[in-house]
């Protein structure tokens, strides 16, 4: 390290001990810093992205116990026809699960647009001068994401429509026609 110092020193007329004349780094330091700041950047989008699921599941409930009680004299004439707890648990399921999905569909659909629109960023590039491109970074959809992205989606999906379809189950029939 200190013969390319004493020779950049040579080359262009500045004092070896002067410090702030050149930083040289190290390719490990520069790696070590990279992968640092993408372990932050991975742990601060997990943290986002628990909120974001979070806030979304709560507003799946909220909508299914408005819908459950919306159609609350619906499901008791539903089980007063003879339909039991099961079909009435399975139904609003169905629905958190579609309104679950449809909203994971459009967030997945803007991505990809959003993606597609911006295609690369400059990272590295602009440091060191260079415009081939190398060293920009590429947006793709991952299949692998969205395939782990869908199953968690469904999973809260369900998770989220259970109180609201066990409410709905429990309903007594006679008590679910009159009310309003």
């Amino acid at each position: 390290m200190a013969d390319v110092r004493a020779a950049l020193a040579r080359a262009h007329n500045f004092n070896l001990k002067d410090e702030q004349a050149v930083q040289i780094f190290e390719w490990n330091k520069f790696l070590a810093l990279i992968t640092n700041v993408c372990t932050g950047l991975k742990i601060l989008l997990a943290i986002i992205g628990t909120l974001t699921l979070s806030i979304g599941a709560i507003g799946v409930v909220n909508i299914m116990l408005v819908s459950v009680t919306e159609r609350t004299r619906e499901i008791g004439i539903l089980k007063a026809l003879g339909a039991r707890r099961a079909h009435i648990l399975q139904q609003i399921l169905l629905e958190g699960l579609l309104l679950t999905l449809t909203g994971g569909l459009v967030g997945f659909l803007l991505a990809a647009g959003l993606i597609r629109g911006i295609g690369s960023l400059p990272f590295l590039g602009p440091i060191f001068q260079d415009t081939s491109g190398r060293g920009d970074i590429y947006l793709v959809v991952s299949l692998s994401a969205v395939l782990i992205s869908s199953t968690i989606l469904t999973l809260v999906g369900l998770l989220a429509s259970m109180i609201p379809a066990a409410r709905a189950a429990r309903l007594d029939p006679v008590l679910a026609i009159r009310s309003d």
